[in-house]
């Protein structure tokens, strides 16, 4: 039996409320951190359940005074598939609605919460997060960054099938760091090297605080094909050759996280012109 049996996700979920990030001896005696989410959205979450478990049956938002709002009325929004010895239930970031006697309208709420999800007669207790004022589905400001992830085949035990993409918002920026030129050369009958290949590189960097089970899955990113970052208004494309490095304040509580891509910028060969990159989808 796994001690840690939580999915590593930008939002897990537990089956103790006691696991939450917030009542760590650690983090209780510093500052809080919390996840930032849409306010008319959830982020992207999975559950790994027992085989056959039924489907959920009641989904509500709970405030740290515990203040209940129900969202059971988007209990079709979550989907689940059977996989080897699993269920795997899963919401995919959806924009919700909120019921008020027979009237449905855009959820439009802000504030601090957590999940409480119930499937059968067990219930699951998501990571608090803030549902942010200045954070929509697709509109979420300039003060943030926005990474959505995933890959084509599933990373042990995440499936990302039926299009399950992980999704986090950063209170941060994108910093240019430094551009390097790669070479390749051959050597002609005098001893001289002749360039055969060059390509100029550019690495960017994102520096973000965050706490332990964000820093946990910000590690996987490396283990992802497929990661785009967004910046409202700027850039928006995909990444390559990241690095994660983290680096834990002195309670062990929060790390300061350091994300490093990089993107071609120029590529020249001895048979062909200057090429500059015209992939729409590489952020320059």
């Amino acid at each position: 039996m796994k001690l840690i049996k939580e999915l590593p996700t930008v939002l897990p979920f537990y089956t103790n409320k006691k696991n939450q990030n917030r009542f760590k001896e650690n983090v209780a005696k510093n500052c809080p951190y919390f996840l930032s989410s849409p306010k008319n959205a959830l982020l992207p979450f999975m559950l790994q359940l027992p085989k056959n478990s039924p489907k959920p049956t009641s989904l509500k938002l709970v405030s740290l005074n515990g203040q209940e709002t129900d969202l059971s009325n988007n209990i079709s929004k979550l989907k689940a598939i059977d996989f080897d010895d699993f269920t795997y239930c899963f919401y995919n970031g959806q924009i919700l609605d909120f019921k008020f006697e027979s009237i449905e309208q855009e959820l439009n709420l802000t504030g601090i919460f957590f999940i409480e999800l119930k499937i059968g007669n067990i219930e699951y207790f998501s990571e608090v997060f803030l549902m942010n004022e200045e954070i929509k589905q697709n509109d979420f400001g300039s003060n943030f960054v926005k990474l959505e992830f995933w890959d084509e085949t599933d990373i042990e035990p995440i499936r990302y099938r039926n299009d399950f993409k992980q999704v986090i918002y950063l209170d941060t920026f994108i910093h240019t760091s430094e551009a390097e030129i790669e070479e390749e050369t051959e050597t002609d009958g005098l001893g001289n090297k002749i360039p055969t290949f060059s390509k100029l590189t550019l690495k960017q960097k994102i520096e973000v605080f965050v706490s332990d089970f964000v820093k946990n899955a910000l590690m996987t990113l490396p283990m992802h094909n497929e990661i785009f970052v967004f910046e409202q208004g700027k850039r928006e494309g995909k990444i390559d050759r990241v690095k994660v490095t983290p680096s834990a304040d002195e309670t062990g509580a929060f790390s300061t996280v350091e994300i490093v891509f990089e993107t071609d910028i120029l590529t020249k060969t001895q048979c062909e012109d200057n090429k500059i990159a015209t992939n729409e989808n590489v952020l320059v």
